[in-house]
């Protein structure tokens, strides 16, 4: 009798080891495959502007004419509001926002920009007054007020039109142009040769 019982214990204990033997492999399962980012969910990234005015919309590859204005508006300061002081941060700030594919065209002409900035100690500001919003696009027209020291040495009205694309849920620059506004007060005009 205490041989069946002796059996009956030691059946009983190698199959707790083998369900525990189970429960381990399971787990390192799990923990390899979390370890690897399988098991976790995707997570989505959303840029989101600063002031938000309007209800919008952001998928993957597109997104509302509302959210482009949102945050075109609020990456234009640091393109066009600018100091000898402070034009690396803003234009370092504005380039973690361009296209991969015009990155270096953008930052060779913010470079340019950088350059004359520093060389003439010339401090800018813009003010928005107009704003026309297409898919991909944003044109924001208004008066441009340029200063060295405390001179006013020039006020004009100007475009800055930057161009979008949405990539994985991400807003990136693709195009930067900036100029006198068109006869049509909806484009910037084209540089004569």
């Amino acid at each position: 009798m205490e041989l069946k019982l002796f059996k009956d214990h030691m059946a009983n204990w190698k199959w707790l080891a083998r369900m525990m033997l189970l429960a381990n492999v399971v787990l390192g399962a799990c923990v390899f495959l979390l370890a690897h980012g399988l098991l976790k969910e995707k997570q989505i990234l959303h840029v989101l502007p600063m002031a938000v005015a309007k209800e919008y919309w952001a998928s993957a590859d597109k997104a509302s004419a509302d959210y482009i204005k949102a945050v075109g508006l609020s990456l234009l300061p640091y393109i066009t509001n600018v100091t000898p002081v402070n034009v690396d941060l803003h234009h370092e700030q504005f380039l973690k926002y361009v296209a991969a594919t015009a990155y270096g065209r953008i930052n060779q002409e913010l470079q340019v920009d950088r350059e004359l900035i520093k060389k003439h100690q010339v401090s800018r500001a813009f003010f928005v007054d107009k704003v026309v919003v297409e898919p991909d696009r944003l044109l924001a027209m208004g008066v441009e007020r340029r200063w060295i020291g405390r001179n006013e040495i020039a006020e004009e009205r100007r475009g800055y039109e930057l161009r979008f694309v949405i990539t994985d849920w991400q807003p990136r620059v693709v195009g930067l142009r900036v100029g006198p506004i068109g006869e049509d007060g909806k484009s910037i005009k084209e540089e004569e040769s």
